[in-house]
């Protein structure tokens, strides 16, 4: 496979996180780079956060956790723009290969058929129903009201990046973005079944976890604004759910 393969970690050169990661993969005969992504306590990760846009389109704040991890998923994606691959496989860390056929054959089937996806996603959490289903050579791929929950595994296209990126600031988790996939124009599919599965629990824990204790309360206003927000964003999936299916059904005609 010629696709680049990157690993977000900022695990030692021999921490349990690294050393799981290249068991998983040793297990499946590839290699990744490790990128090393940016730690909770490094003030350079809020640079990039916008806390206004977060106050006004979220019904929450990020953890640190979370800021972080999307700093370190945007400089894999620099890193692939830089690289002039047309697409690559990102993990985090904390990935486990649940069904080593199916990540092999996704993987070459997105080498085979290059076109119509910009997101491919390995792992979902708590998924959302199914809109639509398809083919991608060998591999069955669905499309969720709005794309799940979890980044820890993806296959994602040069473009699509550029256009991830072309936000210089964020104020949403990176897998909550990709529930907005009509800002960036993005086509995102899921692997049906999973392939991949998080094993934090095992490796001591997610970094994106925010911290222990109550959750805050937060302010009447916000709440309800909150709830306006999601209604927007109901009618605003139901929407490119239709455009997705209208360009599915006419590239299936084209074949």
């Amino acid at each position: 496979m010629s696709l680049p393969f990157y690993i977000l970690t900022v695990d030692t050169p021999d921490g349990p996180r690294r050393k799981s990661a290249r068991r998983q993969l040793d297990s499946v005969g590839l290699k990744a780079d490790f990128v090393e992504g940016l730690r909770l306590n490094d003030p350079a990760i809020y640079k990039q956060y916008d806390r206004i846009r977060n106050l006004l389109w979220q019904k929450r704040s990020l953890s640190a956790g979370e800021i972080a991890v999307y700093c370190g998923h945007r400089r894999i994606w620099a890193r692939l723009v830089d690289s002039g691959a047309p697409f690559a496989l990102v993990l985090e860390d904390d990935f486990g290969i649940s069904d080593p056929q199916a990540f092999c054959a996704v993987l070459d089937d997105c080498e085979r058929h290059p076109e119509g996806w910009d997101v491919i996603k390995l792992f979902d959490f708590n998924p959302k129903p199914v809109r639509l289903r398809r083919r991608l050579g060998t591999s069955e791929l669905v499309a969720h009201r709005f794309p799940a929950a979890g980044a820890v595994g993806y296959v994602i296209g040069r473009a699509a990046a550029e256009r991830m990126l072309s936000r210089q600031r964020f104020f949403r988790a990176v897998d909550e973005d990709w529930s907005w996939p009509w800002e960036f124009a993005l086509s995102i599919w899921s692997l049906s079944p999973n392939c991949i599965e998080e094993i934090s629990v095992g490796l001591g824990g997610s970094v994106r976890a925010p911290a222990t204790g109550p959750s805050p309360s937060r302010h009447p206003l916000r709440a309800l604004w909150a709830n306006a927000v999601q209604t927007w964003k109901s009618l605003r999936a139901r929407s490119y759910a239709g455009s997705m299916a209208r360009r599915l059904d006419r590239a299936q005609k084209r074949a």
